[in-house]
């Protein structure tokens, strides 16, 4: 299930759930945060490391599993698979093969928010290839906030009524 990865260019991070979950509905995202200084792989592989680990809900206290660990637990996963979202600067090839050597099994989201699929592809990224059709990002802009605001209305309603 690992063996390929998608980049979406979605702005919203309910967009790129939405997506996962609408063909794999019991996956879980373990969102990579902030920026990857410099190409820096290692940074990369530890932040990567620290979100897989807390899916798999590791106490710090605890033995640190191993990344062969880590991946024998993602590829044993029933219906809560973890897929790893990487933000836009891990879109370099060494990268992208350092996630894939490290876990084999884990799937991969690249956020490319505005990037056309043009340049996404321009890129010749390894094992990637980006979502089609692609996200409109005014259509984007519009729709999330009103979903948003119907969860919120949702949850303040059924709230109420227990």
């Amino acid at each position: 299930c690992g063996e390929r990865g998608v980049g979406i260019n979605a702005e919203y991070a309910i967009t790129r759930r939405m997506y996962v979950k609408h063909a794999f509905h019991g996956w879980q995202a373990c969102e990579v945060e902030g920026n990857v200084s410099d190409n820096d792989v290692e940074e990369l592989l530890e932040r990567s490391r620290g979100a897989l680990l807390e899916w798999l809900g590791h106490d710090p206290d605890d033995h640190v599993p191993s990344d062969d660990e880590i991946d024998k637990a993602i590829a044993e996963a029933d219906d809560d698979l973890p897929f790893l979202v990487l933000p836009l600067d891990a879109a370099f090839p060494a990268a992208l093969l350092a996630v894939r050597t490290a876990w084999k099994h884990v799937p991969v989201l690249l956020r490319c928010s505005g990037e056309s699929p043009e340049a996404f592809n321009a890129r010749n990224l390894p094992f990637m290839t980006i979502l089609q059709p692609a996200v409109v990002p005014a259509e984007e802009a519009r729709i999330i906030p009103k979903h948003q605001e119907y969860l919120r209305t949702f949850r303040r309603r059924a709230r109420a009524t227990t």
